[in-house]
């Protein structure tokens, strides 16, 4: 008997056979045959997965099939006077790979004909939109109600809004589509060369007022494909259940339409004396987070690389599928006065507080380069206060109680040094 493929994947799946005998000899080899026609023999792809008669698992490798494809598969078994039994056929369909298409990543079913569609483009690649279009099926129909024809191309790790014509509530880029005209209990599919890839609903039921599960329901609401998600669901006949894929909000909520699971980050600012690299950069939110220097991605920035001012741009991945792109301007700014330092001089950055005893307070000048002082000013130091400027210098210093002495003290031009309850010498 055959066992039924378990643990599917674009890569493959295991599958084995069970209550296995023979009427005359001994099994010598037993295995999984299958191919892309019906009843495969060992002339096509096998597994070998040992002898005997007890019941055995075998692996089956899908790479060298197609998305979409057919793949016939049944159990055998060889005796040690050459013959082969073979058990039922069963077949299977190789799922695509992960975030390898387009897919449905945002519906919004708002307020009066506040209704859009996003779609993400989750490869590396940029996406030709001539071979796809939307589709409605309006109140459990079997048959499309109203398609639209994308045109155009989707870069990578980007976004394409749809929306309704009479939609106000979002302001951002958007295209108007005629299948952008339904319910919270229609259903939705994005089509490829005419067959559905990714379908928001069960094509051929009306639910009702809304399609529910989980605790969730579509009717005025904003439903997020979750992050996990990897690929379209392409079965429209199957129930829907939103809570398996999708995240609900608020009625008219927008706030991410545009984009998929960017991370949040703010404009940041360095001083070049500090060397600042890519692992410098931050982030409020996200994971396995990505740099790069283009809007479109590419390759990724490695952690040691040096940054520059400049717009960068950052991503996050989680299982396979990267985010959409967030912008973050980054400002790298020079360390400037008109002193003269020598080998060991402290020059003063305030980057703390204006504590003058503060050692990261300070730069240390080592003959060549500006570093991080490893020391606090002390009476064998030469130290210059330059005045405020962006990123390098942030505040003025200030002298604690009896903060001691230091050998020289150079404060410039609209710079200063504030004495505080004591002298310093």
């Amino acid at each position: 008997i055959t066992t039924p493929v378990s643990s599917l994947t674009y890569q493959g799946g295991v599958s084995g056979g069970t209550s296995i005998s023979v009427s005359c000899g001994t099994i010598t080899a037993k295995g999984i045959v299958y191919s892309s026609t019906a009843n495969p023999t060992l002339s096509s792809t096998f597994t070998n997965d040992g002898s005997g008669t007890a019941n055995y698992t075998s692996s089956i490798n899908l790479l060298s099939f197609s998305a979409g494809q057919v793949v016939y598969y049944r159990a055998y078994a060889t005796t040690n006077n050459g013959l082969t039994n073979y058990g039922d056929e069963l077949s299977l369909i190789v799922p695509i790979s992960p975030c390898s298409d387009i897919f449905i990543s945002e519906y919004v079913e708002g307020t009066s004909n506040n209704k859009y569609i996003e779609v993400y483009n989750p490869t590396s690649g940029v996406i030709d939109l001539s071979n796809y279009s939307v589709r409605s099926y309006a109140n459990g129909s079997a048959s499309i109600s109203v398609s639209t024809a994308l045109t155009g191309t989707l870069p990578a790790k980007e976004t394409l809004v749809l929306r309704n014509s009479s939609a106000t509530v979002f302001t951002g880029s958007s295209v108007v589509a005629s299948a952008v005209n339904f319910n919270g209990d229609d259903a939705i599919a994005l089509a490829k060369n005419g067959v559905n890839i990714d379908v928001f609903g069960q094509i051929g039921l009306d639910p009702g007022s809304a399609w529910t599960g989980g605790g969730l329901s579509t009717v005025d609401k904003t439903l997020r494909r979750k992050f996990s998600i990897v690929n379209g669901d392409d079965n429209g006949s199957n129930a829907f259940d939103p809570s398996l894929e999708w995240e609900v909000f608020s009625i008219d909520n927008v706030s991410d339409l545009g984009k998929f699971y960017s991370p949040t980050a703010s404009n940041q600012s360095f001083c070049a004396v500090n060397n600042p690299v890519v692992s410098d950069l931050t982030t409020t939110s996200g994971s396995n987070i990505q740099w790069y220097v283009t809007a479109t991605g590419g390759s990724a920035l490695t952690s040691a690389s040096s940054i520059a001012s400049g717009t960068y741009y950052v991503s996050q991945t989680q299982d396979a599928c990267e985010s959409s792109l967030a912008s973050v301007i980054i400002t790298v700014g020079s360390l400037t006065f008109t002193g003269t330092p020598t080998n060991g001089d402290l020059i003063w950055n305030g980057r703390t507080n204006t504590d003058f005893g503060t050692i990261s307070n300070w730069y240390e000048y080592d003959g060549a380069t500006y570093i991080n002082a490893s020391v606090a000013p002390s009476e064998t130091s030469s130290i210059i206060i330059p005045a405020n400027q962006a990123v390098c210098v942030l505040q003025q210093p200030s002298t604690l109680a009896n903060s001691g002495s230091v050998k020289n003290i150079t404060i410039e031009a609209s710079a200063s040094l504030t004495m505080q309850d004591g002298t310093m010498t």
